[in-house]
């Protein structure tokens, strides 16, 4: 189910658009910015630590360097932002024994989400 409230696309926790659908808005302009959420060919940029860090390395998710205070640096393209998000999702709603990384998957990948103009409730 989608709806749009205000800025945000809303849709149904856990749920992506299409691809086609997702890289349209991701580089549309965020309103609240007068920028793309995030502009043609640029990466995704990511510092994880905790259970975030735990995530992607689950997913096999490549650091790119590493930023502030060590933390590992990850910049995806829009179609692997688009793949880690689903398999975040799919981790989420899987009755994987580790909770935590469960969990700490669906924030994720709820959090990126958010960045990107989309509400899921």
């Amino acid at each position: 189910m989608r709806r749009r409230y205000g800025h945000a696309e809303s849709m149904s926790f856990g749920v992506l658009p299409s691809f086609a659908a997702f890289s349209a808005h991701i580089h549309s302009e965020d309103p609240d910015e007068g920028r793309p959420y995030l502009a043609p060919g640029a990466k995704y940029p990511m510092e994880l630590t905790g259970d975030d860090q735990r995530v992607a390395v689950k997913l096999k998710l490549k650091p790119s360097g590493t930023g502030d205070y060590g933390k590992p640096r990850y910049e995806l393209t829009a179609k692997q932002l688009y793949a880690a998000i689903k398999k975040m999702s799919a981790m989420f709603d899987s009755d994987m024994a580790d909770e935590e990384l469960r969990e700490a998957a669906g924030s994720l990948a709820s959090s990126i989400m958010g960045t990107l103009g989309y509400e899921w409730i």
